[in-house]
């Protein structure tokens, strides 16, 4: 048995100040102003508890009102859902 083939994934999109960015039902539309860096302690979907640095962009809201950041990690454009934070430390 041959298994399903997966979708593409698509490649980040790099948010401009005051553009709508889709993935799937999420809209980040609200820019953040001067980008603060940040560490974040984040919480995966298998529970795994994870650092990152980000440089926060924007905030939008998802499926049923969650709210997401959106920032550059390491150079790449990540997401992180709000209600997945743990801490976060200003830089």
């Amino acid at each position: 048995m041959n298994p399903e083939p997966q979708s593409p994934v698509s490649t980040s999109q790099q948010p401009v100040n005051g553009k709508v960015i889709e993935f799937a039902d999420l809209r980040l539309s609200t820019p953040m102003t001067g980008q603060p860096i940040v560490l974040l302690e984040y919480e995966d979907r298998q529970g795994i508890r994870s650092v990152h640095q980000v440089a926060l962009t924007c905030t939008g809201e998802g499926r049923g009102g969650l709210i997401y950041f959106g920032g550059y990690d390491k150079g790449k454009f990540s997401i992180f859902r709000a209600d997945c934070i743990h801490r976060v430390v200003a830089l």
